[in-house]
């Protein structure tokens, strides 16, 4: 009989108090990831991406390039990459954020054609230089955009957007319920594991209303940020790895990892695989100078005002 109670008694142990333990583990978490989340204030430095079509010569993938092409109309010419390396000169301090991006364009044909683009928002406007070749005349348009929301497309160049947060949504929002694709449900610690000599909790949560679901291993020494994480649903997997640089109390990403997966019937197949290297010299909450966030137009340039519509060459 003392045999049989004791066994009710570690099981109700075992169910209840790993449930208390788990709540309380989130709520820690939630707490010490509040601040990872705004820990890193500004930063500069050089950063290299590249992304590759690993599947690029599978049949799925050719079948989706020629739906794409025949879609086109006469004299219109898609651009098909299945190897992109882009190189970025990258300063933020709060809102305001600039990207200097060189980037390099090889085509499946063996011809290559490269942009050089320059995008800064100051928190007030947002002004664009671009400088584009196509061929091998080289051939250069220079044009100038002014604007006054932000509207430069930094999420896949910028390592705050994969290594601070889970797809841009901080951990401790991730976990108190909220990500990229809407609500979480089924919040639940499913165990830990170490990656690279790093202690990490696994987190776990479903997409509400859908069939995706995340599994987030954060880390207690990177100040609870993501090591590593996966998207999942019946059709494909997003997987995002990071490794992180100490500078002085913060953590910030050296390299991040990207890789898509889509599912054939069997198995997880891999169909793209995005990096970002981020330089030796980058540097972290160091002071911007205002003047950082302006691009200086070129005398003659042509440059079209979103605000008001109209177009004029800079003197």
């Amino acid at each position: 009989m003392k045999g049989i109670l004791g066994i009710v008694l570690f099981l109700l142990t075992l169910c209840f108090g790993t449930a208390s333990a788990f709540s309380a583990d989130l709520k820690t978490i939630s707490s010490e990831a509040e601040k990872g989340d705004s820990i890193v204030r500004s930063g500069y430095g050089q950063i290299v991406y590249t992304m590759t079509r690993v599947d690029s010569l599978s049949a799925r993938t050719k079948q989706k390039d020629q739906e794409l092409t025949s879609s086109l109309l006469p004299g219109q010419t898609m651009i098909i990459q299945n190897y992109t390396e882009v190189f970025i000169d990258m300063s933020f301090d709060g809102p305001r954020i600039r990207n200097d991006i060189s980037t390099i364009f090889n085509c499946p044909d063996g011809t290559s054609f490269s942009s050089h683009w320059l995008s800064s928002y100051d928190g007030n406007q947002t002004e664009e230089l671009h400088l584009d070749s196509l061929g091998p005349n080289g051939f250069i348009t220079p044009r100038g955009y002014v604007r006054t929301e932000n509207v430069i497309r930094v999420h896949q160049y910028d390592p705050r957007y994969y290594g601070n947060a889970v797809f841009n949504v901080p951990v401790a929002t991730f976990v108190g319920g909220l990500c990229r694709e809407g609500s979480l449900e089924n919040i639940r610690i499913s165990g830990e594991e170490t990656i690279d000599g790093i202690v990490c909790d696994i987190v776990e949560a479903d997409v509400a209303k859908s069939d995706k679901a995340y599994k987030v291993w954060l880390a207690a020494e990177y100040n609870y940020r993501p090591v590593k994480y996966e998207l999942r649903t019946s059709e494909g997997l997003e997987e995002v790895i990071n490794s992180f640089k100490q500078y002085g109390d913060v953590w910030f990403p050296e390299m991040i990892t990207v890789q898509k997966y889509y599912f054939d019937g069997k198995q997880f197949v891999i169909e793209k695989r995005m990096t970002l290297d981020v330089d030796d010299r980058f540097e972290v909450n160091s002071v911007l100078e205002r003047e950082v966030f302006d691009i200086d137009f070129p005398r003659g340039l042509s440059v079209y005002d979103f605000r008001t519509g109209e177009n004029y060459i800079k003197e």
